[in-house]
């Protein structure tokens, strides 16, 4: 009921000379990135449950716990689409990233990198392994916690995928996303004329809304690949207006997987990607 409740969070014990490492005389690394992963079941926060009947001045009282069925499924208090540029990796080739995984939740979470990460896990539940493990899969259990390492030498826009499993069935319930985004260092990273770009719902099951907003008129054309890098839209250029712009399209042919949508001037590039369910 305390994790339900809210009451819990996770506690970092840094190196005690403030270094950017993994532990003292661990690691090193440029970015670090939390993804503290937990469920919420609603009906054990109604007031049959969080308020129930109780014996005044009883010291212990008795409470029928209902069966654990989460109606959420969270990173760092996220889901879904909250998780787009709240809980993601923002990188530079060659950079180090390390990860922290922590499974505070009832059901068994797998983490699945992409496999160009070249992910290997230095720690488990605060102790360095003597000898660290390359794997793209991790399986964290409840309670469990691990320190996973990745980079990368080229650029990729990609997601971490993370299972939520029934621990007592093994029925996988969810699957969230986290964006990885690692770009060349000095590439330009904005298209200084497209403000408040944005695609929703991401995971999208029918229709996508792409939005943006334009400081000037511009001519832009509108192009969507799928991971792998099979064209799956590409629209000629038009004018655009200045001010903000609303696009519905309909992924109803695409399959299950990961999409690239990008926005061009002819010049410029920004991209976002979008999951299909």
């Amino acid at each position: 009921m305390h994790l339900q409740a809210g009451m819990y969070g996770p506690i970092i014990i840094r190196p005690s000379d403030g270094s950017n490492t993994t532990w003292d005389g661990g690691y090193a690394f440029d970015t670090e990135t939390l993804l503290f992963m937990s469920e919420l079941d609603t009906f054990w926060h109604t007031d049959s449950i969080l308020d129930h009947e109780h014996i005044d001045g009883a010291v212990h009282d008795t409470l029928l716990v209902p069966k654990y069925n989460p109606d959420y499924f969270l990173i760092n208090g996220l889901s879904d689409q909250q998780l787009e540029d709240s809980v993601e990796l923002n990188s530079k080739t060659n950079y180090v990233n390390y990860f922290r995984l922590v499974n505070i939740g009832y059901c068994t979470n797998k983490v699945i990198f992409p496999s160009s990460l070249g992910a290997r896990i230095v720690d488990s539940d605060g102790r360095p392994l003597p000898i660290e493990e390359f794997s793209d899969t991790i399986e964290v259990y409840p309670g469990e916690r691990y320190g996973v390492l990745v980079e990368s030498s080229v650029p990729i826009l990609d997601s971490i995928e993370v299972h939520y499993f029934d621990m007592m069935t093994s029925e996988l319930k969810n699957i969230q996303h986290v964006k990885v985004d690692i770009r060349v260092p000095n590439q330009v990273e904005e298209f200084e004329n497209v403000i408040d770009f944005s695609i929703a719902p991401n995971p999208v099951d029918q229709d996508v809304r792409i939005s943006f907003d334009l400081l000037t008129e511009t001519n832009l054309s509108l192009r969507i690949v799928s991971i792998d890098g099979k064209l799956m839209l590409s629209e000629f250029p038009r004018v655009y207006e200045q001010g903000k712009h609303t696009l519905v399209l309909s992924t109803n042919e695409y399959a299950s997987g990961q999409y690239i949508l990008s926005l061009s001037d002819g010049n410029n590039v920004t991209s976002k990607s979008f999951i299909k369910k």
